[in-house]
């Protein structure tokens, strides 16, 4: 009788460690998934968060900026994502207080992905704006949706960010757009 008492015992207590294990390594990986994704997606942010995490990141001194400041973007097929240009008026002088600003995305290096670039600029909104006026030390954020349809190969490519001021240009930067599954 001892020895079948025993036996219910240590089923019992390999249950119980069995159950709890279970639950800390699901607390674990909710702890873990929690601390990665809380950089937050920029979808989410308004103009006023993204103009501080751009300072901190860069301070106040260049015309264009791309935010996340990363050097390969991810984007996931079919979950939207997005990323952000802020113009900041740098002039000085009589050009500064009338500037008008546009800026332009064009991308780049995708045809080893098998891609036009229609069919890239046709994944984006908000690829381009014109008649932005910006006061004397100003700055405009512009969010750049991007969405990448179901199909899409898994590739990466280039796009360059152009502004323009009152037609002359006045900054341009880069980054790389990584597809991901």
């Amino acid at each position: 009788m001892r020895g079948k008492s025993g036996a219910i015992e240590m089923s019992i207590g390999t249950i119980v460690i069995v159950v709890l294990s279970m639950s800390m390594l699901i607390l674990g990986m909710v702890l873990i998934k929690n601390i990665f994704s809380g950089a937050t997606s920029i979808a989410n942010l308004n103009e006023d968060q993204i103009s501080s995490e751009i300072a901190k990141l860069y301070g106040d001194d260049k015309g264009l900026v791309i935010y996340p400041a990363v050097d390969i973007f991810e984007v996931e097929i079919g979950s939207p994502n997005a990323f952000a240009i802020r113009i900041k008026n740098l002039l000085k002088g009589a050009d500064a207080s009338n500037a008008v600003f546009s800026y332009s995305i064009t991308p780049d290096n995708f045809l080893e992905c098998g891609l036009s670039q229609a069919q890239i600029l046709g994944w984006m909104k908000g690829v381009d704006g014109s008649g932005i006026s910006i006061p004397v030390a100003g700055e405009d954020i512009e969010k750049i949706l991007i969405e990448i349809p179901e199909g899409a190969p898994l590739c990466s490519f280039k796009v360059r960010v152009s502004v323009r001021q009152n037609g002359q240009a006045y900054a341009t930067d880069q980054m790389f757009i990584q597809i991901t599954a």
